[in-house]
């Protein structure tokens, strides 16, 4: 999608509304975003914007990061930022499995039994009885060796015959499949203000992302700690289809450099840091299916 022709000095509160429900937009909640900046619908404290001509014609592709109360809270809008979309647009898809022996499933009950003696064995070795009692009866005169054979240090028949003629047992190796991870996403921003108010955003903008991943402390029990708040992250760009959607997210992490340039530096008028760098790390609340994949996601 485009998008709308407005000048830089529009807030974000009138983007918003401006914005509209677009066919291009399958990647993104069309009926969350189009009922922000409807009728009577009050400008945020935290409506924060980098850079401040974000919304200047030609400056796409950006990105939209709603903070939410969490669930339990009501879910409602807390702040909007806007940032320009960032040179890297990763994003992780994984599942997990296992590997197993299908040989050893069929011979589980006795690996089991077997465990359970040497361990059994084990424990009475200084009393008799067990391993102690298998030393005597089987291998003849109690030496370091049968001992070792007893407890499975030394190498068993078998082990030694399997060397001999260089043969192993195929194990029937198999891939339990275990279920899909949840997804994960880092974006790394590069902000170096222009002007005082681009500073003042920055600092705003930082400063809300480290609030919204952090606990609270519960006001009636401090022995309890209220979940963070959570995000709703849209992609704008000319082409929506060719990008993705995201879930609900958390954010796990946000590291900031102060001396974004490689030195340490500070503007003249303020003292603000000339560039900053801010890396986040989400991840999503939903576990993602084929179906979720065929929607966008």
């Amino acid at each position: 999608m485009c998008s709308p022709h407005i000048n830089n000095r529009m807030s974000f509160l009138d983007f918003l509304s401006k914005l509209g429900v677009t066919n291009t937009r399958t990647q993104a909640d069309a009926s969350t975003i189009s009922k922000v900046g409807g009728t009577g619908e009050k400008q945020l404290t935290g409506d924060f914007i980098y850079p401040v001509d974000l919304f200047t014609p030609g400056n796409e592709p950006y990105m939209l990061f709603y903070v939410r109360d969490s669930v339990g809270r009501g879910a409602a809008i807390k702040q909007r930022m806007a940032l320009y979309m960032p040179p890297t647009l990763r994003v992780n898809y994984s599942t997990k499995y296992e590997e197993i022996s299908m040989s050893a499933i069929k011979w589980l009950k006795s690996l089991n039994a077997g465990v359970n003696a040497g361990n059994n064995g084990a424990n009475q070795i200084a009393g008799g009885g067990g391993i102690w009692d298998a030393v005597k009866s089987n291998s003849g005169p109690i030496t370091p060796v049968a001992i070792d054979v007893a407890t499975g240090i030394w190498p068993s028949a078998g082990q030694q015959a399997q060397v001999f003629f260089e043969t192993a047992p195929n194990p029937h190796m198999a891939l339990l499949f275990n279920g899909p991870d949840f997804r994960s996403f880092t974006f790394n921003f590069q902000m170096m203000a222009r002007n005082a108010k681009e500073s003042d955003n920055i600092v705003r903008i930082i400063k809300s992302f480290k609030e919204a991943m952090l606990p609270m402390q519960h006001p009636e029990n401090a022995a309890y700690w209220t979940y963070p708040d959570n995000f709703e992250i849209f992609l704008f760009s000319p082409a929506q289809q060719y990008l993705f959607a995201i879930s609900t997210c958390v954010l796990e992490n946000i590291a900031v450099d102060y001396a974004g340039s490689g030195i340490p530096s500070f503007t003249a008028p303020n003292g603000a840091p000339v560039a900053i760098t801010m890396e986040l790390t989400f991840k999503e609340l939903e576990i993602m299916t084929r179906e979720k994949v065929k929607k966008g996601y």
